[in-house]
């Protein structure tokens, strides 16, 4: 028995390391990623085996997330795909920090949650005038969403947001993650200090 659990243990952390080396090839013509999130734990041997299988499982999403929105790095890939850049909005905070110009799909702003399409793409501006892709958010329609509780990333609760003639004009539940920039506050804060609006 301690055999078969040791066989997938390796088999877990094999798979996890395939998929992060997979996500993190470069790709002709984007801007690099920040590849240091210290988010994305290793698997340790000082906790217990359901502790490992719980963050081998949120990696692997995040893993996945970053696969599937390499190609947003490019923005008129993003543009083409219904993302809409706020050229003229970069959101930010005197004391939390940058979120970015964000790039929202309205189509996919509904009561609906599909965790593999993201309803915003979030771009910090370079000095080279580029846009560089930093962040996903997902934006749901709390009046529209028909779950029990509040939606969820992985095992990561979606924080609700009152209408705000600022930001949204709806009661919305949504989560920043910031799968293409490492953030100090936490991969799913709103907020980065390292996101310069300048």
């Amino acid at each position: 028995m301690r055999n078969l659990n040791l066989k997938s243990s390796i088999g877990t952390l094999l798979l996890t390391m395939s998929i992060i080396l997979m996500t993190n090839c470069t790709m002709e013509g984007i801007e690099p990623y920040d590849n240091k999130l210290p988010e994305i734990e290793e698997l340790s041997s000082t906790v217990t085996g359901q502790e490992n299988l719980r963050r081998s499982d949120q990696n692997q999403l995040l893993a996945e997330m970053r696969r599937l929105t390499a190609k947003y790095q490019r923005l008129e890939v993003a543009e083409a795909a219904g993302y809409t850049l706020d050229r003229e909005h970069c959101v930010s905070h005197p004391e939390l920090g940058g979120m970015g110009h964000h790039a929202p799909n309205f189509g996919l702003v509904d009561g609906e949650y599909d965790i593999f399409t993201p309803e915003v793409m979030v771009y910090e501006p370079m000095d080279n005038g580029k846009m560089k892709l930093v962040a996903i958010e997902y934006v749901i329609m709390a009046d529209f969403w028909e779950g029990e509780t509040p939606p969820m990333f992985g095992e990561v609760e979606f924080d609700f947001v009152p209408a705000n003639p600022m930001g949204l004009p709806f009661d919305n539940f949504q989560l920043h993650v910031w799968i293409w920039k490492h953030n100090p506050s936490g991969m799913y804060a709103p907020f980065n200090p390292t996101v310069n609006c300048q």
